[in-house]
């Protein structure tokens, strides 16, 4: 009797279906923090264009952040792409975590199919969804530092243009 194992008291290692949930969450989360970040850094340049660093134009920024709200994550690294006059290479880190957030919501559980229903099948799942928010994580914190930058540039570039000339400061 001692030298029986059911495979059920082997599965203490096994993802649940909660730990899949749950990692789904973080992973749908990261898309969301990196579709904020590409439409931060959009609505600093199109600032930077219009020059609201200098003339703010809260109605005309609205107008502009609801149109961007309105777009696909494609559709925005798109308008990256030709706002920042970058080559496609210069944004294949964006291009892999698009491919990660349409695979996550739009046939990640297809693709999956039954696999919840046993313990190896959700460990793989597992295993899929931290490679998924990996990506997504990493384009994030990617996209986060060149928002930053743009950000204490227009900083920097409102006090140089609102400063009296000649002063050193």
């Amino acid at each position: 009797m001692l030298g029986f194992v059911s495979s059920t008291c082997l599965s203490f290692d096994m993802a649940t279906r909660t730990e899949v949930y749950s990692k789904f969450g973080q992973a749908a989360e990261a898309a969301q923090l990196l579709e904020t970040e590409l439409t931060t850094i959009l609505l600093a340049l199109e600032g930077l264009d219009k020059g609201w660093h200098l003339d703010p134009s809260p109605l005309e920024g609205g107008h502009f952040l609801a149109k961007l709200g309105s777009k696909t994550m494609g559709r925005l690294i798109g308008q990256l792409k030709k706002q920042l006059d970058v080559e496609e290479s210069e944004l294949l880190y964006l291009r892999g975590a698009l491919a990660a957030r349409n695979r996550l919501m739009h046939g990640f559980y297809e693709q999956h199919n039954f696999r919840i229903q046993t313990p190896d099948g959700r460990d793989i799942m597992l295993k899929d969804l931290e490679e998924i928010h990996q990506a997504l994580f990493e384009a994030w914190q990617t996209s986060q530092l060149l928002s930053e930058i743009l950000l204490g540039a227009l900083k920097l570039l409102k006090k140089k243009e609102t400063s009296p000339e000649g002063d050193a400061s």
